[in-house]
């Protein structure tokens, strides 16, 4: 399958990244208490070697258990991707009818994209139920990945204003909505067939908000407290489980330590792993050593041994850091050495590490080295440290030099 030009990419992954940023950041303010589900949702460091492998929403509140998967768009509509002949590629694999679909505008700005104030927030149950009314588009291009656009109408003003008036016909199903923009003109749009949002007298945000649209509501985003707990049960499917570990990471494990062990032995990698660095974090060795022995994985699993050091640069524990040191020297794959480095920016006590890659033979480990020593440089022993290696070999002191 063709793949989209590396500028394309990078940007659509940054708008992503930003997108997700602004969501966790609002949906934090009215209450919950937001982790990335879909590890790296947030960010826009990109790895050869990351799996994509099980299909979760972008973000999760470890309160009250919603899941969202948010939308970042240069033009704001309620779009899908949307693949009608692959069952794992289809708008809504893997959700759950009370899952939260949030839409976002990203622009350009001062400085480059930046996320709008304003997020619009449907359930999946609702985009489900109004499926038949969505326009189905023709494939993408070869490089888009050969999907389709599945769009739901609805309507965005064009500019900031306030709604002056909302009719309602329910015999013909015709509503109206009339607006008055900040720069003084009026306008009515006929929302025909359409869900209108906004009551008389509320302000809106022009290229930012959804006034109206076939979904007929919007999802509430105030969350209602702790009224989830996390489930592992053998039942459970493998999103449901793998949703429910990585908020064990964050929540009170209680009793569950015993089924988070059996977990070691699932057939998903990926809930082994989860699984494996809430052990860690609880400071169980069996976790720490399935986690390192993935981590040190042949070449052939580096996807998986990548995988594991993300994990590690998260738990946070002095042991988890010695396993990440040892990786970064060790590791057979270069990306997983170079992905170990990375993570030891959040182990600053693990410095003799980091400049220790100076002398990987990959450049990419080396160049990921630099980056990290640069932000753990912060005394006199350790420019110490740096100053000895100019007196090493031509690349380690090219390297310190950088």
């Amino acid at each position: 399958m063709p793949f989209k030009e590396d500028s394309s990419f990078l940007r659509f992954v940054t708008m992503g990244a930003i997108g997700a940023l602004r969501a966790k950041a609002v949906l934090e303010q009215t209450g919950h208490e937001i982790i990335e589900l879909e590890r790296s949702s947030c960010s826009n460091k990109i790895w050869y070697t990351k799996i994509k492998r099980l299909r979760v929403p972008d973000l999760l509140c470890i309160r009250c258990g919603r899941r969202f998967e948010v939308r970042a768009k240069s033009r704001l509509e309620i779009k899908m991707s949307h693949s009608p002949t692959n069952v794992d590629r289809q708008w809504d694999s893997a959700m759950h009818d009370h899952d939260i679909v949030v839409f976002v505008n990203c622009y350009d700005g001062h400085g480059g994209l930046r996320a709008a104030d304003t997020l619009n927030a449907f359930t999946v149950a609702d985009l489900r139920a109004t499926r038949g009314k969505a326009r189905l588009g023709p494939p993408k291009s070869a490089s888009e990945g050969a999907e389709r656009a599945l769009t739901w109408p609805s309507w965005v003003p064009s500019n900031d204003g306030v709604v002056s008036e909302v009719t309602d016909s329910p015999a013909s199903g015709d509503a109206r909505v009339k607006v008055e923009y900040d720069y003084g003109r009026r306008y009515t749009y006929p929302a025909r067939d359409k869900a209108v949002y906004p009551g008389k007298g509320e302000r809106f945000r022009g290229l930012e908000q959804i006034l109206a649209s076939v979904v007929p509501s919007r999802a509430p985003l105030r969350c209602p407290g702790m009224t989830w707990e996390p489930d592992l049960s053998p039942g459970q499917c493998k999103g449901d489980l793998y949703t429910s570990v990585k908020a064990l990471a964050h929540r009170e494990v209680g009793d569950q330590g015993v089924r988070l062990r059996e977990l070691l032995d699932h057939d998903d990698p990926r809930i082994v792993l989860e699984a494996a660095g809430v052990l860690t974090r609880l400071g169980m060795a069996d976790g720490r050593h399935h986690l390192t022995a993935s981590a040190n994985g042949e070449s052939d699993d580096a996807p998986w041994a990548t995988e594991a050091v993300f994990i590690l640069s998260e738990v946070g524990t002095s042991e988890a850091g010695a396993c990440l040191a040892d990786c970064a020297i060790n590791a057979p794959h270069a990306e997983v050495r170079a992905a170990a480095v990375w993570g030891l920016a959040q182990y600053p006590e693990q410095i003799d590490a980091t400049l220790s890659a100076f002398n990987d033979k990959a450049e990419n480990v080396r160049l990921h080295a630099i980056t990290v020593a640069a932000g753990h440089i912060r005394g006199v022993e350790e420019t110490k440290k740096l100053l000895m290696l100019l007196d090493r070999d031509s690349t380690v002191a090219a390297s310190a030099c950088e």
